[in-house]
């Protein structure tokens, strides 16, 4: 029997409403927030898909206990005048699903009495979280001590138990710690630009599904006479009872430019080495397509792993980095892997030494050059093999017609 009008109107009446709600809140007028004093209700009212413009000002302390959007329609805060974005001094997030940030400014202050370790910026049990274009910006304290005067001080950003959190195009500078994520499944940091921080640039612990690309990790202005111990990016096990697994590190420059040497890609299995079994093993890491310009050892370093990728990667030393101790093997960057690693790759780098393989079966290790800058008559001298200077690599390539043009061999962002 063929179909009527009636009937195909009713069966239309009883297909499920929410993929069409939800095209709907998409498509609705963003609603612009004069100011503080609109911005908690307007919170309150707003339906999945709202995007909320936010006038200029100072809008003190962004707090949210649940909330937010739904997947596929999140609720959007963005800066009404993109030139100038609303300020706040403390964001507290807590239960949120579906919210993105656009375009804010987050600009923590140092009171007296504040610690080191303060995180004004901290987002707690979030799913489906997004922080876009935010400028992050930390302080340099005086009158504090002379280990910590004139360095910056707090945590940019902390995330803790969260699922599907990004970070992606925001600025963080002036921290004693960029960003600290831990506990959390599907951890995205994308297109950053870290600078000026004390200690650590990106710090992870207990990720599952964890991407670092595209970002910028630099300059760091760091307080040597401290106990700090430096990290551009650091993913650890200590005090976790879970290991980080599937790990990609991708297409970052990592420079020390005109700051002090750091370390640079720091991933120690601290848990392990101290008598841990296999399960506390990091899982499938790949760190591949990294330029990196520092003046410490460990350039690229990973403890006990089962299931890593170390290809393509540049890895040269900033002679203007390092310290006062005459000691060119503390201050040339390197690739090491733990021993007792599992189904390790470690391909066509760029580097001056790799160090952990032993003719251990699973283990790759093929294609790779080693450079240097001691000897000119030596092989692998940066000036045969490289243009520019590893202070400032936005000029460094490799050298037209020497060993590495078009060789398929190390980062491809420096082919020329």
């Amino acid at each position: 029997m063929t179909p009527t009008r009636r009937s195909l109107l009713a069966a239309a009446l009883t297909l499920p409403a929410a993929p069409f709600l939800a095209r709907l809140a998409r498509a609705a007028a963003p609603v612009d927030v004069a100011g503080p004093d609109a911005l908690e209700g307007a919170i309150r009212a707003a339906a999945p898909g709202t995007v909320l413009r936010l006038a200029p000002g100072e809008y003190g302390r962004l707090a949210m206990q649940g909330g937010g959007g739904t997947k596929g329609a999140p609720l959007t805060l963005t800066a009404a005048d993109p030139a100038a974005p609303p300020r706040f001094d403390r964001m507290d997030l807590r239960q949120v699903a579906y919210l993105t940030l656009d375009g804010l400014d987050l600009e923590y202050r140092f009171a007296r009495g504040d610690k080191l370790t303060l995180r004004p910026f901290t987002v707690l049990g979030a799913t489906g979280l997004t922080l876009r274009r935010l400028r992050i910006d930390g302080d340099r304290p005086t009158g504090v001590s002379p280990v910590d005067d004139g360095f910056g001080t707090g945590f940019g950003l902390s995330l803790r138990d969260g699922t599907d959190l990004l970070v992606e195009d925001c600025e963080i500078a002036d921290f004693f710690v960029g960003l600290h994520a831990s506990r959390s499944r599907g951890v995205a940091v994308v297109g950053c630009n870290l600078h000026t921080l004390r200690m650590d640039g990106l710090k992870f612990a207990g990720i599952e599904g964890l991407r670092i690309e595209g970002n910028r990790i630099h300059d760091f202005n760091r307080s040597l006479d401290s106990q700090d111990h430096s990290d551009m990016i650091q993913i650890f096990t200590e005090g976790t009872t879970r290991p980080s697994r599937d790990v990609l590190i991708r297409n970052n420059l990592l420079s020390s430019g005109a700051g002090w040497f750091t370390q640079s890609i720091f991933m120690r299995n601290e848990v392990v080495s101290k008598g841990g079994g296999a399960e506390m093993f990091y899982r499938n890491v790949t760190i591949e397509e990294n330029v990196i310009a520092n003046a410490h050892l460990h350039g690229i370093t990973v403890g006990e792993t089962e299931g890593l990728t170390i290809r393509r990667n540049t890895v040269v030393r900033n002679a203007r980095s390092e310290g006062a101790q005459k000691n060119a093997a503390l201050w040339t960057p390197m690739i090491r892997v733990a021993e007792r690693s599992r189904d390790v790759a470690i391909e066509a780098n760029v580097v001056a030494k790799i160090v952990g393989y032993e003719n251990q079966p699973g283990w790759t290790v093929a294609r790779n050059m080693l450079v240097q800058d001691v000897s000119p008559i030596q092989p692998g001298f940066y000036e045969t093999v490289l243009t520019g200077d590893p202070s400032d690599p936005a000029g460094l390539r490799y050298r037209a017609g020497g060993p590495l043009d078009g060789a398929g061999v190390g980062a491809s962002r420096l082919q020329g």
